[in-house]
């Protein structure tokens, strides 16, 4: 009994000791590094566990090893990689020596995050309540409290934060080695404050009761021969109709629809303060652009402005400045899609006999006379 137990226990040894000193062959010239395993896989029966990412990322292997150890191979290849493996029954688990760039960045993303505070003000000093913080390119945010104070955590591969107020410029802000922010934002400049033209005065868009719409120069300074062309989409309530496709054709629009149907539909048109074709305005020559919609272009014109006010005021002279001179140049350039075939002399007098024979019974020219 004594000699079959101990016959047993050197038979287990001995199979357990010729399974880790298997030996493999492998002529391998830059291949993939999973193609390797794969094949000492098949050769010794060891399944390998490892991380895609990691292996992947490694350069191509030439490798050429007759009976050796699959050990040592796979010391031999692993260890110029970074790489290093644990055996565990039949089971080989890859993975990143300590220390690696590969495990540092696997790590760096779950391992650092900073904590940021921060207070925003605006240009005089006063703390801003509700501003929103948020991180660039994500969904992670806050808000700021009465005392215009913050505090978010981000992790680190993170770099920009972004605030934005109602009536306040946005702003960026690139996150330095420091935690602690100070943010001042300025107010935002508010086209409410323009000046437009009414009527004889001129008066900020805040302090405008009516219904009046202002183009600034830079809108109509489009590729266009006449300024009528260049308010399609430019102004609410304003339509524009192309009504012919001639060079230099005039563009129909209407202020709010047509409001006669018995006379003329058009805006009554001012080019400072004198009725004049639109028209005949240089787009360059443009100052400022109203549109006087409601009952703003009644109040002083009456019935004239019944179809709205278009009033146009063009550049003047400034005192103590230095001439400027502007240029700019266009050119364009049309190919015909299709030329019309015509018909040479002959066809064109056979034509015409036809049709005169039909209509006066006339004889026709005879064109095939001897000479």
């Amino acid at each position: 009994m004594k000699v079959c137990i101990l016959i047993l226990i050197i038979s287990m040894v001995h199979v357990h000791a010729s399974s880790f000193g298997q030996q493999v062959t492998l002529d391998i010239k830059n291949g993939r590094l999973v193609d390797v395993l794969d094949e000492i896989q098949k050769q010794t029966g060891y399944e390998f566990l490892y991380n895609n990412s990691l292996i992947n990322k490694q350069k191509r292997v030439t490798i050429k090893a007759n009976h050796k150890n699959f050990k040592e191979v796979l010391q031999e290849f692993l260890s110029e990689r970074n790489l290093t493996y644990e055996l565990n029954l039949n089971t080989v688990l890859i993975m990143a020596k300590v220390g690696s760039p590969q495990v540092a960045s696997s790590t760096a993303v779950f391992l650092q995050r900073r904590r940021i505070t921060g207070v925003v003000s605006d240009t005089k000093g006063a703390p801003l309540e509700s501003v929103t913080v948020s991180v660039k390119g994500t969904t992670i945010g806050t808000k700021t409290d009465a005392q215009g104070q913050f505090a978010l955590e981000i992790e680190d591969q993170h770099k920009v934060l972004q605030f934005s107020l109602v009536g306040f410029q946005s702003f960026e802000r690139n996150i330095s080695a420091s935690n602690q922010l100070k943010i001042t934002l300025e107010p935002a400049v508010s086209d409410l404050e323009e000046a437009v033209v009414v009527a004889y005065g001129k008066q900020r868009k805040i302090s405008v009761v009516g219904a009046i719409s202002s183009v600034s120069p830079q809108q109509l300074k489009t590729p266009v021969a006449k300024i009528s062309s260049a308010l399609a989409g430019q102004m609410a309530g304003v339509v524009t109709v192309q009504g012919s496709g001639e060079p230099g054709s005039a563009t129909s629009f209407w202020i709010r629809g047509v409001s006669s149907f018995a006379g003329g539909t058009g805006p009554l048109v001012l080019v400072d303060g004198i009725e004049r074709p639109m028209d005949l305005v240089d787009p360059e020559d443009v100052e400022s652009f109203s549109v006087l919609k409601d009952a703003t272009a009644t109040a002083v014109y009456g019935v004239r402005g019944a179809n709205g006010i278009v009033i146009i005021t063009t550049k003047r002279g400034k005192k103590s400045v230095k001439p400027s001179i502007n240029a700019r140049v266009e050119r364009g350039m049309l190919e015909p899609v299709v030329l019309p075939k015509l018909a040479n002399a002959a066809q064109w007098l056979d034509y015409y006999n036809d049709i005169n024979f039909e209509a006066s019974g006339k004889a026709p020219i005879d064109t095939r006379r001897d000479k």
